[in-house]
């Protein structure tokens, strides 16, 4: 939670984001019915009015928009709600005062106060930890890339869509970079006015990415298989059951990178959980450990986590069979290794191609794109049973255990 910061005497402090002006309507609207109550109230003997002032000016008044942190790369800001502060060492108990604090505040969410525009914007799904640090880190990114703030919109089920769409039009939006399913939905019903950058999702619909570029959060298999073959160079073969209503597009592009690298890509398909463990059955009765390798994708269907990882696992480790995957998390049941997405490197990425779009209002690149700014962790208790060689284990980024 953000803490009040300490004020001079009689000052009064904003502390926000520019994209803070269509989410006050609220405290405008509080400020207004308590202006309405003061002016029903009769006036009061000066003796009265003088000893309430003489009372209330050793106090202190805050007024406090929703506790929130805000992701626009302070990983200390609440998801979904902007921070706003306003503090004051004296409370004004006249209407005077009153009517001071509303027009302060109508002067700093007015539009024609606004100095600045941001033509990219970012919409990024109003949820909890921990995912909001992730976004919080794609948006540093962003940032980082563009070299200053962005507008962002933490999105849901329940945004008002008129308010957000006034509030684009006043920014001057023409790019928005959409993060995560839900803001993906709602930056599609804007898309007849801007263009759009999608990134943080693991797949869309098939003839839903023609258009504008879509960077999934399943890593590169080229990196991947690079890797994999760094560690273990007799690899030859890279065994993968896949469910091809999810991951065929992986797919075609990873026997694509296999065969650049030289290896052959064995896939199978799977539409359920009984088809997948038959053919891992096949595939652990003939594989040789020396020269194959097993690749889980991210693949709800035939790596399910409960009753198909477990097994996977197991019969793996029996085999001597090296196993590496595109969740982080699995690294940490046994795998050998696996990518996962670079946050920040990933908001870079995003705000280049929303830079390509202002710069020349097209999209350039379009389509289903697999993540290539990645990190990796390997799992050295795995590398010692399949005997590798641990001096090619220091340029991973994650180390498991932990040393």
């Amino acid at each position: 939670m953000l803490n009040s910061p300490d004020i001079p005497a009689g000052n009064y402090v904003f502390i926000g984001h520019s994209n803070f002006r269509f989410r006050l309507a609220a405290l405008i609207t509080r400020q207004v019915k308590r202006l309405k109550k003061l002016l029903a109230i009769r006036p009061v003997c000066q003796k009265a009015l003088h000893s309430h002032a003489a009372d209330e000016t050793t106090g202190h008044l805050t007024n406090r928009a929703k506790d929130a942190r805000q992701v626009i790369g302070h990983k200390s800001a609440k998801d979904g709600d902007i921070s706003l502060w306003l503090t004051a060492t004296r409370s004004l108990a006249t209407l005077p005062g009153m009517l001071l604090i509303l027009i302060a505040a109508l002067t700093v969410i007015s539009p024609a106060s606004a100095d600045q525009t941001s033509p990219i914007a970012v919409f990024y799904p109003d949820i909890g930890e921990p995912y909001r640090d992730i976004f919080t880190e794609i948006i540093s990114g962003i940032e980082t890339k563009v070299n200053a703030p962005v507008t962002s919109y933490p999105v849901s089920a329940g945004t008002d869509i008129s308010a957000l769409k006034n509030s684009l039009n006043t920014q001057n939006t023409r790019v928005i970079i959409a993060l995560g399913r839900q803001g993906m939905n709602t930056a599609e019903l804007f898309e007849n006015h801007v263009k759009i950058v999608v990134g943080g999702v693991l797949s869309v619909p098939e003839n839903g990415t023609d258009d504008q570029p879509v960077i999934s959060l399943t890593p590169d298999p080229g990196q991947l298989f690079a890797r994999m073959k760094a560690l273990m160079p007799s690899m030859k073969r890279v065994f993968v059951v896949y469910d091809p209503a999810y991951n065929s597009w992986l797919i075609a592009l990873a026997e694509s990178s296999a065969q650049a690298q030289g290896l052959e890509l064995v896939a199978y398909k799977a539409q359920n959980l009984r088809k997948a463990l038959e053919i891992y059955q096949q595939i652990f009765s003939h594989v040789d450990s020396r020269t194959d390798a097993l690749w889980l994708p991210q693949d709800p269907t035939t790596v399910e986590d409960s009753a198909i990882l477990p097994l996977v696992l197991q019969d793996s480790w029996n085999n001597n069979l090296a196993v590496f995957s595109s969740n982080f998390g699995y690294v940490q049941r046994g795998v050998l290794f696996s990518l996962y997405p670079d946050n920040t490197g990933l908001g870079k990425r995003l705000a280049g191609l929303a830079q390509g779009i202002l710069n020349t209002g097209d999209y350039g690149v379009h389509g289903l794109m697999p993540l290539r700014d990645v990190k990796s962790a390997v799992n050295t208790r795995t590398a010692k049973h399949l005997r590798i060689d641990t001096s090619r284990l220091t340029s991973f980024d994650k180390i498991i255990p932990e040393q």
